[in-house]
């Protein structure tokens, strides 16, 4: 469709990512950290945003400096249309502070393989008792 000349739908196909990124946690934490690491569940959720098309996705958890996390590393899925599916992980945060939970890392497959790192942040902070 033209209107004016104008392209009502792109030309290109969009390098846009087809999957929705979320996630679940509390905001704040309090820990004795002598006893050991707070531990902060958190639950990430993938949507494919395409109605109509399946996507392959390889979901990777980088590694974090100051922290670490338990849980699935790195897997592949396929998403169906509309589908979603949950991560659960767990955080272990060593020391009272803040820290952004976000080390999510995807790669899609839907013709192409592009990666996506989100510029989001997912804060949580870990307060001394």
């Amino acid at each position: 469709h033209s209107v004016r000349g104008l392209s009502v739908r792109p030309r290109n196909a969009s390098k846009e990512c087809p999957i929705s990124l979320t996630a679940s946690h509390p905001s704040s934490v309090s820990n004795n950290f002598t006893a050991g690491p707070a531990c902060v569940p958190i639950s990430v959720t993938l949507r494919n945003m395409l109605v109509e098309s399946s996507v392959n996705v390889e979901v990777s958890i980088l590694a974090p400096n100051t922290f670490d996390f338990t849980g699935p590393e790195r897997f592949s899925t396929k998403l169906a249309g509309g589908a979603q599916l949950s991560i659960p992980l767990k955080a272990q945060l060593p020391s009272a502070g803040v820290y952004n939970l976000q080390r999510v890392k995807l790669t899609v497959d839907s013709g192409e393989t592009i990666s996506y790192i989100f510029p989001f942040q997912w804060m949580v902070t870990a307060n001394a008792l």
